[in-house]
């Protein structure tokens, strides 16, 4: 596979990798508020009694939802899993889950609910997570038609005429449109070579006097996009371009039209194209650059079999680029560093290491103090700046063995195999004093550190972070800016 199709591929998922990690950094950063009034939280909340009548709300609940005291909790609810999650209520057993709500509109959102119990009445956290899952919505949208795609490239099947089915009724499911069809120029004529279609609107063999309507087309090397809003009415146009008269869409009555250039050997060598008689939803841009990757493997593939270009060649760069999109999904963003999937799946790792072998395993949890006032004071910009000298202070700090990633919002987290509390403590400390003695353009900044060490009665690894994360708390309510080593104590389930 050509260069293009690489960078076509990294551009088009890589792309989405990206919004997923940003979406769910973005949504994750605030943990769930502490505070004893509703009021003072960042979040939507309630508190609810035991026969689930809300009894108080904070306003950014009310503004959202629109619920009054008094009403019942299950109207908050989608009703398919109110049953089932009112018995889990009602026992004890519920978990921080993600579920379906109503808002005040109506309308349904994804939502992250915790709940915090006291004596009669529980409190509900509610965290707005339907970006994240638009998010994965689309990342899993494009990894399928990226794993699609592969399986046409790498396929046992030689013969081109059976790919070309197959790309063009993947490209048709992919759009959601009716016709797919590749069209060779040939002087001011584009010839139709194949085609899937439901119907015979357009047939192998048609030829279409495009004129000079394509050589425009070719000049731009981009995808055409024709997207009419009612009958043949155009709202997305190329101004260049009269597309209004363009025969591929003025001859088959089309209301949906997407097409880009495939070039063979830098020339133009036709057009790869969509079409449907309705109208649709608009095209997002991550299927145009992928109708452009598309085009980009047919001009290449068309080449190779031209010029006998050896496939072991595509192979071996096809699992360079697999191996290159699997590392931009464990790394963060923003920082660089690894991110919080990366660290779960190392931490699981260490832990049974440990646990198997007899030896020591810490583990520094920190946060950068007054994160979000620094926000506030000075922007989200300058605060990306801050977490990203931070995380390169903490890389350059720790040794080759040990393993750092952003946890999440402005945490970060060091996992330290074969290292006791005296080496973790000694680390920790090193690396406070040399955020706190750092050049800051805006104003000092320091963190807080909690080390947990792998102890006897440790049974899940994340007894282990839930030990930092106590001593982390400590550190803040002491004054910030220190490092606190957790007791020798294993958390039980109940301070997990």
């Amino acid at each position: 596979m050509v260069g293009a199709l690489l960078a076509g591929v990294l551009g088009t998922f890589g792309f989405n990798l990206l919004l997923v990690a940003l979406t769910r950094g973005d949504q994750t950063a605030a943990t769930v508020p502490t505070q004893s009034t509703l009021e003072d939280a960042p979040l939507a909340s309630l508190r609810f009694d035991t026969q689930f009548r809300i009894v108080e709300a904070n306003r950014e609940f009310q503004h959202t939802f629109a619920f009054q005291n008094g009403d019942s909790l299950a109207r908050l609810w989608h009703p398919d899993e109110w049953e089932n999650d009112r018995l889990q209520l009602k026992s004890g057993t519920w978990q921080s889950v993600e579920r379906r709500v109503f808002r005040a509109d109506g309308s349904l959102v994804w939502a992250e609910l915790s709940i915090e119990r006291q004596s009669s009445r529980t409190t509900l956290w509610i965290r707005d997570v339907s970006r994240c899952k638009a998010a994965e919505t689309e990342l899993a949208q494009t990894r399928a038609a990226i794993h699609d795609l592969y399986e046409i490239v790498a396929g046992g099947e030689s013969d081109l005429n059976t790919k070309l089915r197959s790309l063009l009724a993947m490209g048709c499911r992919r759009f959601g449109v009716e016709t797919g069809f590749l069209g060779q120029v040939q002087d001011n004529h584009l010839k139709v070579l194949h085609v899937y279609s439901a119907d015979d609107r357009i047939r192998s063999g048609q030829v279409y006097d495009v004129g000079g309507a394509l050589a425009d087309a070719a000049k731009l090397q981009q995808p055409v996009l024709i997207q009419p809003k009612g009958p043949r009415g155009l709202v997305q146009v190329n101004p260049q371009i009269d597309w209004q008269n363009y025969p591929l869409f003025t001859t088959t009555e089309n209301e949906t039209y997407l097409g880009a250039p495939v070039r063979v050997n830098g020339a133009l060598y036709g057009t790869l194209n969509f079409s449907d008689p309705e109208p649709r939803a608009p095209f997002a841009p991550a299927e145009t650059e992928f109708l452009q990757l598309m085009a980009q493997w047919l001009g290449s593939e068309i080449e190779r079999r031209q010029t006998r270009v050896d496939l072991e060649k595509q192979q071996k760069q096809l699992l360079e680029v697999n191996q290159k999109l699997e590392s931009l999904a464990v790394h963060d963003g923003l920082t660089g560093v690894k991110n919080r999937r990366a660290f779960d799946e190392r931490l699981a790792l260490e832990f049974r290491r440990s646990r198997r072998y007899g030896i020591p395993l810490s583990l520094i949890l920190l946060d950068v103090d007054k994160f979000k006032h620094f926000n506030d004071t000075f922007g989200h910009p300058a605060g990306d700046e801050v977490l990203k000298r931070v995380a390169s202070l903490l890389q350059s700090g720790v040794r080759e063995i040990d393993f750092m990633a952003r946890y999440g919002g402005e945490e970060f987290v060091i996992l330290l195999p074969n290292t006791d509390a005296q080496g973790a403590q000694i680390l920790a400390e090193r690396l406070r004093a040399s955020i706190e003695g750092a050049s800051w353009k805006l104003r000092e900044v320091t963190a807080s550190f909690g080390i947990s060490i792998l102890v006897p009665g440790m049974q899940e690894p994340t007894h282990l972070t839930a030990a930092a994360d106590a001593a982390l708390y400590e550190s803040k309510a002491n004054g910030r800016n220190r490092v606190t080593v957790a007791g020798d104590k294993a958390p039980n389930d109940e301070t997990v």
